[in-house]
């Protein structure tokens, strides 16, 4: 009855430059509401007093390095594609799917987060979509068919964090584990791939977005401070109150010559964020025809939402900015305090799960055969 009344107790964990940082919330589904009510952040989890109550969901966002959330297709061939799917035979598909999906991109992942695919764990699994022969169904048993295809998403993390994941049980034993951007990416998904970046202090982490796959790509060493910096030296003043000024600038307005001054560093910021992105595309030739389908869509991390930044661009650069927002806001959740006063990148985690589809009879088959790979399963 009290979650009914205050809605689903929800954490998001992350990890942060400095250490991690913690924000309590409560989310209504059926109302539609976010309602952000505390933040805390420290070096390490043992600054942080257990809750008194375990949260309804813990979301625990990684940056790249410390997670990969991936989410693909994987085909698998029927030998008798004349007779109709069983239930049984769904959940040899299913784990035979699985193993593929595995095979295909522990190597990569692997490279990417510099360990041996002997030290991955996969951290959860999900099945969130199904197509027999090219066609969409939500459950393929009792249809023919020579292809049923799986779409998997899943994240894997180092052996070495397990303990702290482990840690993390006396918060929530509903625990999602992503990597941060790639499950931001998920709310710009389109019929067509799409290029997402998303700005952190040091460096911008750059992925494919898509109906059939989110994918990392690469990292360039370009990130928000680098923005921030000019206004650092322009004006004598700190960081925190550095990003102040540009989120005024960029909300309310300044006099004509600081716009000039503001507008001029924002252009640069962001042209030379292009220019490393399509520099990372064309490096080999499946990414640079994906380029070439969709313009880049960029996410600039600030603490605060930017009001309409698109505006801020000037006509001779191609690309869009911050549409995570305005993906947020299809979503049409009531967000207190408002998103301005709230990290846009907080409120798409808080979201991300309740932005999943759910095939719940599918998953039950996956994690009974697969229970055993999956350390995040209870």
């Amino acid at each position: 009855m009290l979650t009914l009344l205050r809605g689903e107790y929800c954490v998001v964990l992350r990890k942060t430059g400095t250490g991690l940082e913690i924000i309590e919330g409560f989310i209504k589904e059926r109302g539609k509401t976010l309602h952000i009510f505390n933040k805390i952040s420290g070096s390490n989890i043992q600054e942080f007093k257990k809750p008194l109550l375990k949260a309804d969901r813990l979301i625990y966002g990684l940056d790249s390095k410390s997670a990969t959330t991936l989410k693909d297709f994987i085909d698998v061939k029927r030998n008798r594609k004349e007779n109709a799917i069983t239930e049984r035979e769904l959940e040899h598909l299913i784990f035979q799917g699985l193993w593929n999906f595995l095979n295909l991109n522990r190597p990569w992942i692997a490279r990417k987060m510099e360990t041996k695919e002997s030290d991955l764990i996969l951290a959860n699994i999900e099945i969130v979509g199904i197509e027999l022969d090219g066609n969409k169904v939500i459950n393929p048993t009792g249809f023919p068919g020579e292809t049923v295809s799986f779409c998997f998403q899943g994240t894997f993390i180092p052996r070495e964090i397990m303990p702290f994941t482990e840690t993390l049980r006396a918060w929530s034993q509903n625990m999602t584990i992503c990597e941060e951007g790639a499950a931001l990416s998920h709310f710009m998904l389109g019929d067509e791939m799409d290029v997402t970046a998303f700005c952190r202090e040091e460096a911008t982490e750059i992925f494919f977005a898509g109906e059939r796959k989110v994918c990392y790509i690469d990292e360039i060493p370009l990130g928000t401070k680098h923005l921030l910096s000019f206004l650092v030296e322009k004006f004598s003043v700190n960081e925190e109150v550095a990003e102040e000024l540009m989120i005024y600038y960029t909300q309310h307005g300044v006099s004509k010559h600081l716009e000039h001054f503001f507008r001029e560093q924002f252009n640069e910021f962001v042209s030379d964020l292009f220019v490393g992105i399509e520099n990372t595309l064309s490096k080999n030739r499946k990414q640079r025809a994906e380029k070439e389908k969709r313009k880049p869509t960029i996410h600039l991390n600030f603490k605060h939402a930017i009001s309409e930044p698109n505006q801020l661009l000037n006509k001779n650069i191609k690309g869009t900015v911050n549409l995570l927002e305005q993906k947020l806001h299809h979503m049409d959740f009531s967000i207190i305090p408002e998103e301005e006063k709230t990290n846009i990148s907080v409120i798409g985690l808080f979201l991300y799960p309740f932005s999943q589809k759910t095939l719940e009879s599918t998953n039950q088959l996956l994690h009974r055969r697969a229970k055993w790979l999956i350390a995040n399963i209870s």
